[in-house]
């Protein structure tokens, strides 16, 4: 079983290598944000493939002058990191690990969404890695609030450049999980 968590800025290609990871090789996705999305969803009705559509989330919503990633971003953080808990996140996603693991000992999970230092902690003490994935020509507007910062990488770990095309990313990820089967 292996334990993947990506993090990066928005856009850099972290839900693309979760889903071909899922797709691919078989591994369960998870996100430390679901909770955050499945509450945002049910607030305004809409599903959470729309609130995933990037043109969607990142528009921001008549009457409300906000963007859907900006109410995320305000309800996982603000709400959920400062006034619950840091590790509120952490606690629910180990629910379904925990779960995941019972079913499909085996299986392995990635994680496409980690933000925050404790986050990373929570999965490298589980035997995990994170993966950290960088775009140089990163199209996407990425905004300056606190999950947005970047997570140091360890000296050991995985520094993938998503600078071509989707194919090579894809390339690059098979190529990452060849070297540490024969590692």
């Amino acid at each position: 079983m292996k334990l993947i968590g990506l993090t990066g800025p928005a856009g850099c290609g972290k839900t693309t290598v979760a889903d071909y990871l899922h797709d691919k090789h078989g591994f369960y996705h998870l996100s430390f944000a679901m909770p955050i999305k499945e509450a945002l969803a049910a607030m305004l009705g809409v599903s959470i493939d729309r609130l995933e559509n990037r043109q969607y989330k990142d528009t921001p919503l008549i009457g409300i002058g906000k963007s859907p990633r900006q109410l995320m971003q305000t309800l996982g953080t603000e709400w959920g990191r400062e006034i619950v808990n840091p590790d509120l996140w952490g606690m629910l996603l180990q629910r379904k690990i925990d779960f995941n693991m019972q079913l499909a000992p085996q299986q392995s999970i990635v994680i496409s969404d980690v933000r925050f230092e404790n986050e990373a902690r929570r999965i490298r003490s589980q035997g995990g890695e994170i993966w950290h994935i960088t775009r140089p020509s990163n199209p996407h507007k990425v905004s300056k609030h606190k999950s947005e910062n970047l997570i140091e990488p360890l000296p050991d770990e995985t520094l993938i450049m998503n600078t071509a095309s989707i194919d090579e990313l894809k390339n690059a990820v098979d190529a990452l999980l060849i070297e540490e089967e024969t590692a």
